[in-house]
């Protein structure tokens, strides 16, 4: 059978809260523990009441050290069921998170790949340049001045008009 938290809400006395929250602080505990510790420890010590009836001091001893070990054991148990419940949780962030660190490494991967891509087009395109500007410091100038000289439109412009 699987174990259940429920939710209980009881009203006290307030001596009875301060007692409560004195011997958490004694103990160390926070005060949802050490509210638990004590609903399992009287609860254990109730069932030996009645166990009790007629045995003998050693029995009644060992009764009592085995309702406290009860009790003790049931606040482990608590605290051990809600550490698990905690812990399924982590792991479920845990997935999630490491499915985003793998999909961040593959996008980071393409985008190394399209930087080196790029990076060695930018390259490519500086060496055609340099070659481009050798070229045309080589290329002798033509002076506009040359009355033989006839621009690219002016000759386009005469081939259409016919002279």
């Amino acid at each position: 059978m699987e174990e259940e938290c429920v939710t209980l809400q009881i009203k006290l006395l307030s001596t009875t809260y301060l007692s409560i929250k004195q011997l958490a602080e004694e103990q160390g505990w926070d005060e949802e523990k050490s509210l638990r510790f004590l609903i399992d420890k009287g609860l254990a010590d109730f069932q030996t009441e009645r166990l009790l009836g007629t045995e003998s001091n050693d029995e009644k001893t060992l009764l009592r050290r085995l309702a406290d070990c009860e009790g003790r054991y049931s606040a482990m148990k608590f605290r051990a069921f809600s550490l698990e419940r905690d812990n399924q949780t982590l792991q479920f962030k845990v997935a999630g998170l490491e499915g985003s660190v793998e999909m961040w490494k593959s996008w980071s991967e393409q985008v190394k790949q399209r930087l080196f891509e790029l990076s060695q087009e930018n390259q490519s395109l500086r060496d055609q340049l340099s070659q481009l500007e050798t070229k045309a410091l080589n290329v002798p100038m033509v002076s506009t001045n040359n009355p033989g000289f006839r621009s690219f439109w002016q000759r386009i412009r005469s081939w259409i008009i016919g002279r």
